[in-house]
């Protein structure tokens, strides 16, 4: 993506804590000759040691286009954290033109198919401890041969990603002053909007 310096953040917790909140991504490949997404809740796990790859752990059905990619196949993954509109009435300088403060994160990264049923079944039940705990103990009463069926209707798969870029838009080429009004303009806004001014004050945008 298009990365100025200014809006490049690296900190792996800070990244780590966007993709857990947004973790419903955007999929991205080639097929076919064309550009295909798709939208899907991943679990991520972040290097167990440094330079180490990230782990994206998920599933889709199994007659989607993404599971008839090859083993090894290029990924994209995108993280759409908090996102709002910046007015220019919030800037102490006027002649200002209005934009879009937002935090995202892409991951590129190799395709794994999870294809042994014991790895499968280790990777639903990650989802769901994840997602919905409280549905585990209903989950493991379910019958062998429900598992197996629901196992068989979908494909699981695991992202080994090692190139990640993290965008945190929030106004760093702007003066303080200007900064201030954003942060103030942003503080009592929509969810979004009150989330990107904490994120302001945490990395010590405002003061």
């Amino acid at each position: 993506m298009y990365l100025p310096a200014h809006f490049q953040h690296t900190d792996p917790a800070h990244l780590l804590e966007v993709m857990q909140a947004h973790s419903f991504a955007t999929v991205i490949h080639q097929a076919e000759g064309h550009v295909v997404a798709n939208h899907i809740p991943l679990l991520v796990t972040a290097p167990t040691e440094a330079n180490g790859p990230w782990r994206l752990q998920g599933h889709c059905a199994a007659n989607n286009p993404l599971a008839a990619l090859p083993e090894g196949a290029s990924i994209l993954v995108v993280f759409q954290g908090p996102h709002a509109y910046v007015s220019p009435r919030a800037y102490a300088q006027r002649e200002s033109v209005p934009t879009w403060n937002y935090i995202a994160v892409h991951m590129q990264g190799t395709l794994n198919w999870v294809r042994d049923s014991a790895e499968q079944e280790a990777t639903m039940w990650a989802l769901i401890a994840h997602y919905d705990a409280a549905y585990l103990p209903q989950y493991d009463s379910l019958s062998a041969e429900y598992k197996a069926r629901m196992l068989g209707a979908i494909a699981a798969f695991e992202i080994s990603a090692n190139q990640v870029e993290g965008k945190f838009k929030l106004s760093q080429n702007k003066s303080p002053a200007d900064r201030l009004g954003v942060y103030a303009d942003q503080q009592h806004g929509s969810a979004d909007e009150q989330a990107l001014a904490r994120w302001m004050a945490r990395l010590g945008l405002v003061e």
